[in-house]
């Protein structure tokens, strides 16, 4: 509530058209004392686009893939095989053009090293314009890894060991879920218990954690006007797994 009364409420929505919501006022034991009609038009925006490069396709690949198209994000692609043969989008390759085409570009540890130091130097150009990146490592860091991170505008220690981490539960309601997941999902909306992860001993000098509830998952630091991240959690396709 700002100094002159207004009220600002934040909902997310599955699809573009007209929707009622109801606003509710409660006293502090949840008991209604007024409620009022609140027609919303939702129009629809431009799709995110996520171009994804990795070493070798693996199951991170696959379940990013699929949440990608569930959410409906625009995705490219390109996941080489070796000898030569790579799946995805033979032509997205990561020039100047590309980067400028996309929001969000999502790397692991080998294709961050796979870019070169001109490659590296065309996506820190393109985080200074607003472009996101996100790097999953899914095998420990090394010295050249981290500085590619910091070639890039994030620096971080450790990465070279994994331990074990046990998520809270989701405790959104089916219906929240059922917005989260995106408007082509078709996953039931079964409570589960979360699944063991791994996550890497990643620390940063100066950047801002990312987090889940209570547990540092990775960090992140502004370049420009996008942003770096770290996600140090190496196989998210296990909470898929789970439900």
């Amino acid at each position: 509530v700002s100094d002159n009364g207004q009220v600002m409420l934040q909902a997310p929505v599955r699809a573009a058209g007209h929707t009622v919501y109801s606003l509710r006022v409660v006293d502090a034991d949840n008991r209604l004392i007024d409620s009022a009609p609140l027609p919303v038009q939702v129009i629809d925006g431009h799709a995110l686009r996520l171009h994804q490069l990795a070493g070798a396709p693996n199951a991170e690949n696959k379940f990013t893939q699929r949440w990608a198209s569930d959410a409906g994000l625009t995705t490219t692609r390109q996941l080489p095989t070796g000898g030569g043969v790579l799946l995805g989008d033979v032509a997205s390759s990561v020039d100047a053009r590309q980067l400028a085409n996309s929001d969000l570009l999502l790397l692991d540890e080998r294709s961050l090293l796979t870019l070169g130091n001109g490659g590296r130097a065309r996506v820190r150009s393109a985080l200074r314009e607003g472009l996101g990146v996100l790097v999953q490592p899914r095998d420990a860091l090394d010295t050249n890894h981290r500085q590619a991170l910091a070639e890039l505008g994030l620096r971080v220690d450790g990465g070279n060991r994994a331990h074990a981490l046990q998520l809270e539960a989701d405790k959104a309601t089916p219906e929240r879920l059922d917005v989260l997941r995106g408007p082509r999902a078709h996953t039931p909306t079964q409570p589960e218990a979360a699944p063991a992860l791994q996550r890497w001993n990643v620390t940063t000098r100066d950047a801002q954690p990312l987090r889940h509830g209570a547990h540092r998952i990775g960090a992140w630091q502004p370049v420009g006007k996008g942003r770096i991240g770290l996600l140090a959690l190496p196989d998210t396709h296990l909470l898929v797994l789970a439900g």
